[in-house]
C-alpha cells in the first residue's frame, strides 16, 4: 500500500513542479489546484490533507517516516516499538524546539538489603 502512494507522491511532485504548473498556479491559483484535482481525482478524493500540501508544497518531511512505520507494522513488526520510535522523530522535529526536552528526574541505586 505505501509503494503506491509513494508512487503516486513521486507523481504528483513532478506535475506540480513542471514550467507549466508553477506558472499556472502563479498566473491563476483556483485554476491551477481545479486542475490538479482534475488531475489525480483519485488521490485527492482518498487522501485530501495530503493531496493539499504537495500541491501548495508544504512541509511533508515526516511523511516517508510514517510511510516506513505502516510498512513496519504491516510486516508484523513490534507496534510499540514502531509507535515510540516514530513519537520520538516527530517529538524531535516539532516539539523540542519550541518546548525543549523534558527533564528526566535522575535513576535512584537500586535498594540494597
Amino acid at each position: 500500500m505505501s509503494k503506491e502512494i509513494r508512487e503516486s507522491i513521486e507523481l504528483i511532485k513532478k506535475v506540480v513542479n513542471t514550467d507549466v504548473s508553477i506558472a499556472m498556479k502563479n498566473e491563476d491559483l483556483l485554476l491551477y489546484t481545479e486542475n490538479m484535482y482534475k488531475i489525480f481525482p483519485i488521490f485527492a478524493q482518498e487522501y485530501p490533507i495530503l493531496f493539499k500540501k504537495l500541491i501548495t508544497h508544504d512541509d511533508i518531511s515526516m511523511l516517508e517516516p510514517m510511510l516506513k512505520s505502516l510498512d513496519d507494522v504491516q510486516e508484523g513488526k513490534n507496534q510499540k516499538e514502531i509507535t515510540t520510535n516514530l513519537s520520538e522523530q516527530i517529538a524531535e522535529k516539532y516539539l523540542y524546539p519550541t518546548m525543549g526536552r523534558p527533564q528526566l528526574p535522575p535513576e535512584e541505586p537500586p535498594n540494597k538489603k
